[in-house]
């Protein structure tokens, strides 16, 4: 695959920040960094961060996202699907499809998510506002990217689609290496759980929103075979935010509670299941709700489970059945696994049925006076806040409760944010930057599609990428 180098000069990126409408922050120095994006080498302006995140990943990338949008910085010729050769199907979602793409100027390569508009106006104002909550999401991350989440560049939108174009992970996802190595030791999936652990904290604490949808098919691998969280299409935004209108999974005036069940059946924490019924227990008008924060450390701890297990903790005939077992709660763990990993994912950890005393809410805890006394510094202390003028608040990170547990107790967090840790699982990419073998082996469950994705028909929702329909049953212009 070919590699292109961009250089951007000193004088050029003044111009671009006055053109954004950015200044440079007071004391930062420019440093001139050499990054990889999709494995071509870039060399951009970047500025130096005052200290790293702390919860656990680095900001890195093509350049300070911090003063300026990934759509201003890379311009108006990577907002236009014409620019781009499209390459290999990456993967089926709900209401879109996944393509690698090769810059045609640049040579570089990238995700390009691409969602029809038909399907979203087929599928209301619920569909729409889930569209809408991604891009909105992943632009909350571009301005405190994370190394362990997939970063957004851009986005556009032509007559017939919306597109946002992503970055490319070329190591595939976590579901085909688990299918293919059987059960992890505790040592690698200790290693896995605390990258995701990372990524969670960070969308909770500094971007403002929950997941809702953790799994292995979004936790996709990089280069180096270090994880990252994809796909933001079920998120829910935490933050109060003024003047916002409120996605389809949550209400910012409540407290960031969701009333909207989304999800993978087997991940589904069970405050959103009806244990009698034997359903989801939710509606759009539920006064209840539940605490997205919650449902993503649960995922975490059944993604735990599996990894160590080969095998879900709850597992059924059918959908209904599947939902009754998780209310129930029995979970029975190998005899392999230690007590301290029982304790990290069981009743006292991830998994815990409180969702109030689950791993990844409660907190840090310490002296309630101090807690106290302290009000809402944890939060900007452990946390960031997103969003400048007043309008956001902060949402305390956890990280400092999960360090503590016994499991971790000798795990190399700082090599982790550093990125020494040697990965378990090594990345293989024979054809270069643009190697696509690694999403050969697609979910047969998820998409029905076989294996190879190449070869597969798209699903009716998905976009053609070369349809001429127009729709004009929903407005678009703020795309």
């Amino acid at each position: 695959a070919s590699q292109a180098s961009h250089a951007v000069s000193r004088g050029r990126g003044r111009k671009q920040a006055r053109a954004c409408g950015s200044r440079p922050r007071p004391g930062a120095r420019r440093v001139r960094v050499a990054v990889s994006i999709m494995g071509a080498g870039l060399a951009l302006p970047r500025r130096e961060p005052d200290a790293p995140s702390p919860s656990g990943g680095g900001v890195t990338g093509p350049p300070d996202i911090g003063a300026h949008s990934s759509a201003c910085t890379l311009g108006d010729e990577y907002r236009d699907v014409n620019s781009f050769t499209l390459l290999d199907v990456l993967g089926f979602g709900a209401m879109g499809k996944v393509r690698l793409v090769r810059h045609k100027r640049t040579g570089l390569h990238f995700a390009l998510k691409a969602v029809a508009k038909d399907t979203v106006t087929h599928r209301g104002t619920r569909a729409a506002r889930l569209v809408i909550a991604e891009r909105d999401a992943l632009s909350a991350l571009e301005r405190s990217p994370h190394d362990r989440v997939a970063r957004m560049f851009a986005h556009f939108q032509d007559a017939t689609s919306l597109y946002i174009l992503l970055e490319y992970v070329p190591g595939g996802e976590l579901r085909s290496k688990m299918r293919r190595h059987g059960r992890f030791s505790e040592q690698v999936t200790r290693f896995f759980v605390a990258a995701v652990a990372t990524a969670i904290d960070h969308l909770h604490a500094v971007a403002g929103v929950a997941h809702r949808d953790i799994k292995p098919e979004n936790v996709l691998l990089d280069n180096r075979g270090y994880p990252k969280l994809c796909d933001l299409g079920s998120c829910a935004r935490l933050l109060s935010v003024r003047g916002s209108n409120d996605d389809a999974g949550s209400n910012p005036r409540r407290g960031g509670r969701s009333y909207t069940a989304v999800g993978t059946p087997e991940y589904l924490a069970p405050e959103v299941i009806d244990p009698a019924a034997g359903r989801l227990d939710l509606s759009p008008t539920s006064r209840v709700g539940y605490d997205a924060r919650a449902v993503d450390w649960w995922a975490l701890g059944v993604l735990a489970f599996e990894m160590t297990h080969g095998r879900p903790p709850f597992r059924a005939r059918n959908v209904h059945a599947l939902y009754r077992a998780i209310a129930v709660g029995d979970v029975r763990y190998s005899k392999r696994v230690t007590a301290d990993f029982v304790d990290v994912v069981g009743r006292r950890g991830f998994m815990a049925r409180d969702p109030s005393k689950r791993l990844g809410v409660r907190g840090f805890g310490g002296p309630p006076r101090l807690l106290r006394a302290l009000g809402d510094a944890p939060g900007r202390v452990f946390g960031f806040i997103v969003g400048g003028g007043g309008g956001t608040r902060a949402i305390r990170s956890t990280m400092l409760a999960i360090k503590r547990e016994a499991w971790f107790s000798a795990f190399d967090w700082d090599g982790l944010e550093k990125g020494r840790i040697r990965a378990p699982i090594p990345v293989r990419l024979p054809d270069g930057d643009g190697d696509a073998s690694n999403y050969l082996e697609v979910d047969e469950r998820r998409d029905g599609v076989g294996r190879d994705v190449r070869a597969a028909p798209a699903p009716p929702s998905s976009p053609s990428f070369g349809s001429v329909d127009r729709v004009a049953d929903y407005s678009f212009d703020d795309w």
